[in-house]
C-alpha cells in the first residue's frame, strides 16, 4: 500500500496544484502564458463551449411554478401593467442608461423587500476575482444583510500575501461574486442571446429550430451570461443560480445547474410587466436553498479559521477566500465536517464535474487530508469516484489514495434538474447530450506533490513506474481502467514515492473475472451514454418542493396540453427521458493517445493509458532535463506533440494524434536520435519505448479498424448530440477484441520491463533545470494565466501538464466542451480567410483598371 505519514496523509500538494474542469480556448496565436484573452473573445468561446447546454424557451408560469414556488400568494396587482417602459431604450440611449432606472422601478415598488437589494455595478470588477474572469455585471441582487462598502480597516481588506504590496483595491467597489444573489445583463436594442420558435411549430421542426441566435450580438450577449454565471459558481458553493436578461422591450428568466441552463420565452416587459414584477417579488423570498445555496457548506467560525489558516498556510490563496467548513457524508449517514481555505482552482466552465479540490483539516482531529468534490455523471454504469477508491483500497492495489469518508450528498437540489427538460414538447433547438449529474464530496488520506517538484530523473521515472503499478493492480486485481493518465494525476509524496489520484473517470472492463455483468450486457456508458434510471430519478424527487416528479413518455405525449402555453402550467411535465448511448472521449489533452485523439469515438482501451504513461516521462523530461535538442527546435517538437489540434469535418469535432503517431513510427521521428545529456538510462528508456509504441501502432496501421479493436457501429442520431450529420464510420463503445500475443503492449508487462531495467542501470545524472525549458507550456502568475492553464494557488510556475481534464463531449456538428489548444486551426476559418483574400485581390484589379482607364 501506498505510505502514509503518522496522521494517515502524505505531505501536502504544493500550491501550484490544480482544478479538474475545463477552461476555454484560446484560439488566437498568442501562447497560453501569454495574454489573457480579450473579453469579447473569452465570449465567443464561453458561448461556444455552451452551445447545446441552453434548454428552452420554457414558459415563465411553468418556471415560476416549478422553480420558485413560495407559500405566499402573489398579488394580482404588484404594479401597473406598463410600469417598467418607464426604462429608457432604443434609439439614442445607451446601456447605461437603463441601469438606475430599472433599479429604483423595483426599490419604489418594493418587490425586493425586505431581503434583497440591486445594486449597480457596471462600472466595477471584483478585485478577488482573477484577471480572466474580472466581470462587471450590469447589475447585482445582494442580500441586504451582506451588501455594503468595503472597509479598508479590515484585516481581510487584503489577502494574507498581498499585504504590504504596491495592490490597492477600491474601497468604493461595489462587485462581488462571492455574495451575488443574482445578475441582470442589460441591452439598450433587441439584442437577443436566444430565437423563440412560433407557437404553432412542433415535432421534428421544433427540435431543428435555431433556438440559439447565431448573430455576433446574439453569441456576445450568451457569452455574457455564461461568464457572469461561471464565476458566481466559482466563487460560491451553489448547486443552481438565476439570471436575468433584459433588451429594450423583452425579458428572460434563466435558471443554471451544472448540466444545462433553463431559459424561458421572452415577455415584454413593457406591456406586461407584472410577469418581470413577480420574478423579483418571487425571488426575494426563495429560501436559500432555493436560490441555489449549498447549505452543507458554512463560514467557519474564528477559532475554526485560526485552526485552518495556521495548517493550510502552505497553501494560502492568492486572492482572499473565506476559511469555510464543507461538510462530508459519513458511512453511517452523519456529515464529518473539514475546514477548507480555497480551492486550488476554481471551475471555469458552465456546465460539467466542476470539480474542486482542496487541502482540508480535519475538524475532529486536525489532520490535513484531500478533499474533493464533483458533480459526477449519475448514469448507469458510471460508478462514484468514492466506490472505486474504497475497492480498490481493500483488494489492496498499491499506491492509490487511501480513502477516508465520502459520497453523494443526499439533500435537495443537489441533483440536477433541467436534464429533465429535454424531451419537453417546448424545447426548441439543436441540444448537446445534457445528463443528470449528482453533487459527489469525499477525503481521501493523502495529499501529494506534483511532478514538476522532482529533484532526480530517476526518482522521476521510479514515480511513474508506481503509478504504472497502481494502473496495472487496478486493471488486473478490480478489471478497473483509469482513462485519465496526465501529468497532474500521477503524483508523488515528499520521498518522491508515486501515487495514481483521480479516478473519476475510471470504468469497469467488460469481459474481466471482476465484472461478469458487463460481459452479459454492454453497459459500458459514458458520461453521456444514457440508461433508464426512472426509479431512482423519482427517489430523488422526494423532498424538492418545487420540483414536482415527471413521468418519462414519449415526446408526442399530452401534445394537447402544451399547446397553450399559457392557460396550462403543468405541460412541461412530460418530458424526460435518458437518451440510450452517447459515445465520450475521456483524458488530459496533451497526454491522450494518438489514436484517442485521431478517432474521438474510439473505445478507450488499455494501450491509450499506457501511451499516456509515455507521455508523463517525455513532457517532465525535455522540460526539465538537458537533451540534445536545440531550444527552437525543442519548442516547436512540445508544442506539435502536446498541443496538435485540428477541427475535424469528417467528425466535427477537434482532433489530434498525428504528430504523435510520427514520434514513433515516423522515419524522421524526434525522438529517434534524442539523447538525454549524460543520462544513459533515461535516453534507453525513451528508446525501449518507442520501440513498443511503434510496433502496436504499425500492428493499427496495417491491420482494418473494425479489426483491430475499433469496431464500426451506427449509433442512434439522436443520441449523437447536436444536428443531423450521418453517423456512419463512427466508432463504437463496446470492448475491443484481445491483442495478438506477438504484440508487446497486449499488457503491463513489457512496459514495466522497460521501466524496471532502466531504473537498474548505472549513470543517472542528477542535473535538472531549475525551470521549464519552454515558457509555452508554464505560467509565471497563476493570476495571470491564460485560460486553457491550471491556476495555482501561490503563483507558483503552473505547468501545462496541470490543464483541465478535456471532458470532450461528442456531436455530429461539435460542440467541445473544454480546453482546447492555442494553436488550433479550423477548416472553416481558413476558408473564410481565402475567401477574404480573393476579395481583396478583386477589389485591387479592379481599382487598377479604374486607373487605368482613368
Amino acid at each position: 500500500m501506498f505510505p502514509t505519514t503518522p496522521h494517515g496523509a502524505a505531505n501536502p500538494l504544493p500550491s501550484s496544484s490544480v482544478e479538474d474542469t475545463p477552461r476555454h480556448r484560446n484560439l488566437g496565436a498568442t501562447p497560453p502564458c501569454g495574454p489573457v484573452l480579450g473579453h469579447e473573445q473569452y465570449r465567443k468561446e464561453m458561448a461556444r463551449d455552451t452551445k447545446g447546454q441552453w434548454v428552452g424557451p420554457i414558459p415563465y408560469k411553468a418556471f415560476f411554478a416549478k422553480h420558485m414556488s413560495i407559500d405566499e400568494p402573489v398579488s394580482e396587482n404588484l404594479i401597473a401593467p406598463n410600469y417598467f417602459d418607464k426604462i429608457p431604450a432604443g434609439k439614442g440611449k445607451a446601456e447605461k442608461d437603463m441601469y438606475d432606472p430599472l433599479i429604483e422601478l423595483v426599490s419604489d415598488a418594493g418587490l425586493l423587500d425586505p431581503t434583497c437589494i440591486l445594486v449597480n455595478t457596471s462600472n466595477h470588477t471584483d478585485f478577488d476575482s482573477y484577471i480572466d474572469a474580472q466581470w462587471k455585471p450590469d447589475i447585482t441582487c445582494y442580500l441586504k444583510e451582506d451588501y455594503c462598502e468595503e472597509d479598508t480597516s479590515d484585516e481581510e481588506f487584503l489577502p494574507p500575501n498581498t499585504k504590504g504590496s504596491t495592490k490597492t483595491r477600491n474601497p468604493q467597489n461595489k462587485t462581488f461574486f462571492d455574495r451575488s444573489q443574482l445578475c441582470v445583463e442589460m441591452k439598450p436594442d433587441n439584442v437577443s442571446p436566444f430565437n423563440d420558435p412560433p407557437s404553432n411549430l412542433d415535432g421534428e421542426a421544433l427540435r431543428k429550430f435555431q433556438f440559439e441566435n447565431k448573430t455576433e450580438a446574439g453569441t456576445q450577449a450568451r457569452g455574457q451570461i455564461g461568464a457572469a454565471l461561471t464565476e458566481i459558481c466559482a466563487r460560491q458553493h451553489r448547486t443552481r443560480a438565476f439570471f436575468v436578461f433584459i433588451n429594450a422591450k423583452e425579458v428572460r428568466f434563466l435558471l443554471h445547474d451544472r448540466c444545462a441552463t433553463l431559459v424561458t420565452r421572452a415577455v415584454n416587459y413593457r406591456e406586461e410587466s407584472g410577469v418581470l414584477a413577480e420574478f423579483f417579488w418571487r425571488f426575494a423570498r426563495l429560501t436559500p436553498a432555493q436560490r441555489g445555496i449549498d447549505e452543507t457548506v458554512r463560514l467557519a467560525t474564528s477559532d475554526e479559521r485560526d485552526i485552518a489558516m495556521e495548517k493550510l498556510k502552505r497553501w494560502a490563496p492568492k486572492k482572499h477566500r473565506p476559511v469555510l467548513v464543507m461538510s462530508v457524508p459519513k458511512p453511517d449517514g452523519e456529515m464529518h465536517e473539514f475546514a477548507v481555505w480555497g480551492a486550488m482552482a476554481e471551475p471555469k466552465t458552465l456546465h460539467g464535474r466542476s470539480t474542486r479540490a482542496y487541502p482540508a483539516v480535519d475538524l475532529e482531529t486536525d489532520d490535513v487530508v484531500f478533499l474533493k468534490e464533483t458533480w459526477r455523471a449519475d448514469l448507469s454504469g458510471m460508478e462514484k469516484e468514492s466506490e472505486i477508491l474504497k475497492e480498490l483500497n481493500d483488494k489492496g492495489v498499491r499506491y492509490v489514495p487511501k480513502f477516508q469518508y465520502g459520497d453523494d450528498i443526499k439533500q435537495p437540489y443537489h441533483t440536477t434538474n433541467n436534464h429533465r427538460y429535454v424531451r419537453a414538447s417546448w424545447r426548441a433547438g439543436p441540444q448537446r447530450n445534457v445528463f443528470r449529474r449528482t453533487h459527489h464530496r469525499f477525503t481521501e488520506l493523502f495529499v501529494g506533490n506534483h511532478l514538476d517538484g522532482f529533484t532526480t530523473s530517476k526518482k522521476l521515472l521510479r514515480a511513474v513506474s508506481h503509478a504504472l503499478i497502481a494502473h496495472q493492480d487496478a486493471y488486473e486485481i478490480c478489471g478497473i481502467l483509469h482513462r485519465d493518465v496526465s501529468g497532474k494525476n500521477v503524483m508523488m509524496d515528499d520521498e518522491e514515492t508515486g501515487c495514481l489520484n483521480d479516478w473519476d473517470l475510471a470504468k469497469r472492463v467488460p469481459g474481466h473475472p471482476s465484472n461478469p455483468e458487463t460481459a452479459e450486457e454492454d453497459k459500458t456508458t459514458d458520461e453521456g451514454e444514457h440508461a433508464s434510471d426512472e426509479e431512482q430519478e423519482d427517489e430523488e424527487e422526494d423532498g424538492e418542493e418545487d420540483l414536482p416528479a415527471l413521468t418519462a413518455q414519449d415526446d408526442e405525449g399530452d401534445d394537447e396540453d402544451d399547446k397553450d402555453d399559457d392557460e396550462d402550467e403543468d405541460e412541461d411535465e412530460e418530458g424526460y427521458e435518458e437518451f440510450s448511448r452517447h459515445t465520450y472521449r475521456t483524458g488530459t489533452w496533451y497526454f491522450m493517445s494518438a489514436l484517442v485523439l485521431r478517432y474521438p469515438w474510439k473505445v478507450h482501451s488499455l494501450q491509450d493509458d499506457l501511451e499516456s504513461f509515455f507521455y508523463v516521462v517525455l513532457f517532465f523530461t525535455l522540460q526539465y532535463l538537458p537533451v540534445n535538442v536545440s531550444q527552437a527546435r525543442l519548442v516547436q517538437l512540445m508544442k506539435s506533440v502536446f498541443e496538435e489540434c485540428n477541427f475535424s469535418l469528417e467528425f466535427g469535432i477537434d482532433v489530434g494524434g498525428q504528430a504523435k503517431t510520427k514520434l514513433f513510427a515516423g522515419r524522421n521521428s524526434d525522438i529517434r536520435k534524442l539523447v538525454y545529456v549524460d543520462n544513459t538510462p533515461l535516453t534507453q528508456f525513451i528508446q525501449h519505448a518507442r520501440s513498443a509504441f511503434y510496433q502496436f501502432h504499425r500492428y493499427f496501421d496495417e491491420e482494418e479498424p473494425s479489426e483491430v479493436a475499433y469496431p464500426i457501429n451506427n449509433l442512434h442520431s439522436h443520441t449523437a448530440g447536436l444536428g443531423d450529420n450521418s453517423q456512419q464510420g463512427l466508432l463504437s463503445a463496446e470492448q475491443p477484441p484481445s491483442l495478438p500475443a506477438h504484440i508487446v503492449l497486449r499488457d503491463h508487462k513489457h512496459l514495466l520491463l522497460i521501466f524496471e531495467s532502466a531504473l537498474a542501470q548505472d549513470g543517472w545524472s542528477d542535473v535538472r533545470n531549475e525551470m521549464a525549458a519552454v515558457h509555452q507550456f508554464t505560467a509565471s502568475d497563476p493570476a495571470e494565466a491564460q485560460p486553457g492553464l491550471k491556476r495555482g494557488c501561490e503563483g507558483e510556475a503552473s505547468t501545462a501538464s496541470k490543464r483541465s481534464r478535456s471532458e470532450y463531449t461528442m456531436s455530429n456538428q461539435g460542440g467541445v466542451n473544454s480546453i482546447a489548444n492555442p494553436k488550433r486551426r479550423s477548416i472553416y476559418q481558413k476558408e473564410k480567410k481565402r475567401k477574404e483574400r480573393e476579395k481583396k485581390k478583386k477589389e485591387r484589379v479592379a481599382r487598377l483598371k479604374k486607373d487605368v482607364r482613368a
